[in-house]
């Protein structure tokens, strides 16, 4: 299947020849085409090198410096983003190399077109594809969705983890002007930001499943490898208190858009 109207690209590390040789397979049987883009690798330098980073300003607001791999998997997001947008492509789908391609996908990116399509804007910027939304959400108006597919949701407070996510012109455009400062991992800053645009759209179990592959982002990080942190310590109280905050703004969208 080859969508002009979608790009297609996959994160991988140049030391995973591995994990993309299998996603380049299964597409390829599926007859998807794709792009790879190179990930940033955190092993290839210092984290504020490899991006725009302050060991100190995440210290302050995620409770803890970041580990240089996930210093490079947000950079790798604000890449593909970036690419993207310089694609002339209406909708960029960007896989991690370690997801299980589901059957049929070809159709499936057919249907997700339909979808986004159908919504319009700007209700909504990122499709979260990769884990089922359970918080915070309503129903969308999806009237050609396959039943057989999982039901699409507007998301008021998406799930962590990106592996599979569908960008928008604007959604991208607005996480790259709003979130590209590194200041903790990806996942969570998609988070926290799709909590303030209200502009998310999941579904009630995942599109894309990851796969069983070891991740990469502790590869070699002597920080890794710290004991459970005591319920007490700063980075507890921090992340419990930006999860509340993020609670609160995403209960009052929902309330909002039910008017």
């Amino acid at each position: 299947m080859s969508d002009p109207t979608v790009i297609v690209q996959i994160i991988n590390l140049d030391r995973s020849a591995d994990r993309m040789a299998q996603m380049a397979s299964a597409l390829d049987q599926q007859n998807v085409s794709y792009v790879r883009l190179p990930g940033v690798d955190g092993k290839s330098g210092p984290p504020e090198v490899i991006a725009n980073y302050d060991a100190q300003r995440s210290k302050r607001l995620f409770g803890r410096p970041l580990l240089a791999g996930e210093v490079g998997c947000y950079q790798s997001h604000l890449n593909a983003a970036q690419a993207f947008l310089d694609s002339s492509a209406d909708l960029g789908l960007v896989l991690e190399d370690d997801v299980t391609v589901p059957q049929d996908f070809g159709d499936m990116i057919t249907h997700l077109r339909r979808l986004a399509a159908g919504l319009g804007q700007p209700q909504w910027h990122v499709m979260h594809l990769g884990k089922a939304v359970t918080k915070i959400h309503l129903p969308a108006v999806a009237p050609d969705w396959p039943a057989t597919l999982p039901t699409p949701l507007r998301a008021f407070y998406l799930p962590v983890t990106t592996h599979a996510l569908l960008w928008s012109r604007p959604g991208a455009e607005r996480f790259l002007r709003d979130c590209g400062e590194v200041v903790m991992p990806v996942d969570n800053a998609l988070k926290s930001h799709s909590c303030r645009t209200a502009a998310g759209i999941g579904f009630d179990a995942p599109l894309i499943q990851p796969g069983r592959m070891r991740s990469l982002i502790n590869d070699g990080d002597p920080r890794a490898r710290k004991p459970n942190r005591a319920k007490l310590s700063r980075f507890h109280v921090i992340s419990v208190r930006r999860r509340m905050t993020d609670y609160w703004i995403a209960g009052r969208a929902k309330s909002a858009a039910r008017r």
